[in-house]
């Protein structure tokens, strides 16, 4: 009769690899919970616990934003603006660089003026 493998242990794979599991386990956990318990403090903090103070700050951030947008929009038609004047006028690459700094936009780089 053939003498049967013993498969109810575990092998020395599996168990370097529970071991390892464990020690992540161990160590990561505790970080998680400590970020998620951070994370929701802060957010009892700042909006229950000064509710006027959180409400200020929620209507300047929107109005920023609405600032924001605006400005973005006004930098792009200025921008459309200077494009069609240089290339209906042929001026030279010092020009545009001049009035996208006068418009507050970063010069573009040559590669892409060159395919306008």
């Amino acid at each position: 009769m053939a003498p049967i493998a013993n498969s109810s242990g575990l092998q020395p794979l599996h168990m370097v690899i529970a071991i390892i599991s464990c020690i992540f386990v161990i160590i990561i956990l505790p970080l998680i919970i400590t970020a998620i318990w951070v994370i929701c403090s802060d957010i009892q903090y700042f909006m229950f616990s000064n509710r006027p103070r959180y409400l200020k700050q929620e209507k300047l951030r929107k109005e920023w934003n609405k600032a924001a947008l605006a400005e973005q929009k006004r930098q792009e038609i200025a921008k459309d603006i200077i494009f069609t004047m240089i290339n209906k006028n042929r001026e030279s690459d010092e020009k545009l660089i001049l009035f996208l700094e006068l418009v507050s936009i970063k010069p573009y780089p040559r590669i892409y003026m060159a395919n306008i």
